[in-house]
């Protein structure tokens, strides 16, 4: 009787033992496991995306997309490769992303935000990769009233895209009259009668020129190699996510329209700054004032002052929702709502204007 009762004993530690063995494995393994990493958000169109991120070995991953601050507004895709092509998304809109390990557990991701583009309408020098315009654009000068001017040479070609090019931002004041811009033309066509327009999507919608104040430059059969313009910033913010664009047509003929040249069409990205708001002396703002992380949830640390410092925070329609002075160089945001905000430091000399995003 002893005997079967230590046997029992025995066979009872055993198993006890294993299936502690087994659920202390099974939980260590949980927690080595981690969310997929290195998540990037290429290919940017106005209605698709491309998510890609480090593979993990032996797991499905789930991709959920949403508009943020609008939950169940995109939607959520499983695949068993290391990226995805989102190709549902609205227009001009911020969108935040995560990828989970569907499988292996790890839970989700950190979020990914990215903004759709806006629907400009594009010609594909592709299409005609040996048509050299006889009529091209050689010079962009661009003086905003308060700002330093932007200047673009360029060689010949059938389109070019400057958005990537910050050198090449167009920055308006909002509410802004007596700018001006100057286009130069080159080209064996260049001293006949030549045709330029100039057009800017100041309300976001998408369309280039759909209104007289959009037409910020029209020339029909100038022989003027330099042609110049003088034009106002409308006094309204789109309050748009996306980059809006400028472009400029030259054609040696005077059916221009927007989306095909016998010239050139050159893209510039736009930059509208807001006077009372977010009113700042670019021309002396400091390099060297960064924040991070971006984007953050609890706090935003600040490199680069030397002192403590005002700031204030404003949301992307101009409402002031924050303001204080740094404490530790850090600021806290807890208070805000997620969604797109800028934060303006302000001391003796000059005002920095940062953007960054409350997750």
């Amino acid at each position: 009787m002893t005997r079967k009762l230590f046997s029992l004993f025995v066979m009872f530690f055993c198993v006890h033992f294993y299936q502690s063995s087994v659920l202390i494995t099974k939980t260590e393994h949980l927690n080595t496991v981690k969310p997929p990493s290195n998540i990037k958000v290429t290919n940017i169109t106005g209605t698709s995306a491309t998510v890609s991120w480090d593979p993990v070995i032996g797991t499905g991953h789930l991709v959920k997309y949403d508009i943020v601050g609008i939950p169940g507004s995109g939607g959520s895709r499983y695949t068993t490769s290391t990226s995805i092509d989102l190709t549902d998304l609205q227009r001009c809109k911020q969108y935040q992303v995560t990828v989970s390990n569907v499988q292996a557990g790890g839970g989700d991701s950190s979020p990914v935000f990215f903004a759709s583009a806006n629907n400009y309408c594009l010609i594909s020098p592709s299409s005609n990769p040996s048509y050299v315009p006889s009529l091209y654009i050689s010079n962009v000068t661009v003086n905003a009233v308060g700002l330093p001017p932007m200047i673009s040479n360029s060689g010949n070609s059938a389109f070019t895209k400057y958005f990537d090019d910050p050198s090449r931002k167009v920055k308006l004041v909002l509410g802004s009259t007596g700018n001006t811009i100057s286009v130069t033309k080159a080209g064996p066509s260049s001293q006949s009668p030549g045709y330029l327009r100039v057009l800017v999507d100041f309300d976001g919608d998408g369309s280039l020129g759909s209104t007289p104040s959009e037409v910020i430059l029209s020339s029909n059969g100038s022989t003027s190699q330099t042609v110049t313009g003088t034009f106002s910033v409308p006094s309204q913010d789109p309050q748009k996510p996306c980059k809006l664009a400028m472009r400029i047509i030259s054609s040696p003929y005077v059916d221009i329209v927007t989306c095909s040249s016998n010239g050139e069409i050159e893209d510039y990205e736009i930059e509208l700054i807001d006077p009372a708001s977010l009113a700042v002396n670019e021309t002396a703002k400091s390099k060297d004032i960064t924040i991070y992380p971006n984007p953050a949830s609890e706090s935003l640390h600040i490199s680069g002052l030397s002192s403590e410092t005002d700031y204030e925070i404003f949301s992307v329609s101009g409402q002031k929702t924050g303001e204080g002075r740094t404490s530790g160089n850090t600021v806290d945001i807890r208070h805000l709502a997620k969604g797109i905000y800028f934060i303006q430091f302000k001391n003796k000399e000059n005002t920095t204007r940062l953007k960054f995003i409350r997750k």
